[in-house]
């Protein structure tokens, strides 16, 4: 189930990265990485190192909102 649920963040976060023009992805800050990283920390509150169905919903909304 983990493994699962990981695989889908991966994926959803590589979807969000091909959806940018590559020069784009080139210049990724290490802030960018940064709010990315603290957004997947705050939407796993059971502090488990995976979020549930409910919770990816709401990375993926981010993801969306934010344009990464």
């Amino acid at each position: 189930m983990k493994t699962s649920m990981l695989n889908l963040i991966v994926s959803a976060a590589a979807v969000a990265m091909i959806a940018m023009p590559i020069p784009a992805l080139a210049e990724a800050t290490e802030a960018q990485i940064d709010r990315f990283v603290s957004m997947f920390d705050k939407l796993d509150t059971a502090k488990k190192g995976a979020l549930d169905k409910k919770q990816v919903e709401a990375l993926l909304n981010e993801l969306m909102k934010s344009g990464a």
